[in-house]
């Protein structure tokens, strides 16, 4: 005669199930957290050498995060609403592919620029201007930044829009901090690292990092 389980042994099994499964999805979760770390870093330095080879067949010259090239589809196929061209389409040359302007933690979702990442306007280059008398407006040599390996060219985009890494006139606590408390960024030498800014503001001058 075959036996079944019993009512309690059944609630026994699923109870050690559910035990089993409160230890190990909180693991699954954060190691599926660093992965994308780690990946998004990888595409912070990708976009950093991309940056720097356009940079190097330009004499020079600094990306600007917009370019007015009126109103025509960009060479990702986007067609913006205001007339531009944003810093991630004009560098498509140097780009392996799409997958690197997208962070699996941080998908940023906006019609006119769905990417991931930001460009560090108020210090490299907001929109050409001929008039313009700032940086932002008439753009940098890379000769001209004291420090680049300082002043931080990418990272995550600003959270409730633009296509800046934060605005140029607020501070660290407007970033995502999706990464352990923290964010990825690549630097102007083309490096790129994690950075807690909470933690810079108590021990460093931490408006460095976006200006000069």
């Amino acid at each position: 005669m075959k036996r079944g389980f019993t009512l309690i042994e059944l609630l026994v099994v699923i109870a050690i199930i559910a035990i089993l499964a409160a230890i190990l999805f909180p693991v699954f979760a954060r190691a599926r957290d660093k992965a994308n770390a780690a990946a998004c870093l990888s595409n912070l330095k990708q976009l950093g050498l991309a940056a720097m080879m356009y940079v190097q067949d330009f004499d020079g010259h600094m990306l600007f995060a917009a370019y007015q090239f009126g109103v025509s589809p960009s060479p990702r196929g986007y067609i913006s609403t205001v007339g531009t061209w944003r810093w991630h389409e004009v560098i498509v040359p140097y780009m392996k592919n799409d997958d690197i302007l997208k962070c699996e933690s941080y998908k940023f979702n906006s019609v006119r620029d769905p990417n991931s990442y930001g460009y560090n306007y108020s210090a490299l280059g907001g929109t050409y201007s001929p008039t313009g008398t700032s940086r932002s407006t008439q753009g940098v040599i890379d000769s001209e930044i004291p420090e680049p390996s300082l002043i931080i060219m990418f990272g995550p985009r600003y959270p409730l829009g633009g296509d800046a890494v934060m605005y140029s006139y607020t501070s660290y606590y407007c970033l995502p901090q999706i990464h352990s408390g923290g964010d990825n960024f690549c630097f102007c030498d083309g490096h790129a690292k994690w950075m807690n800014f909470g933690v810079r503001a108590s021990t460093d001058y931490y408006w460095t990092y976006w200006n000069w």
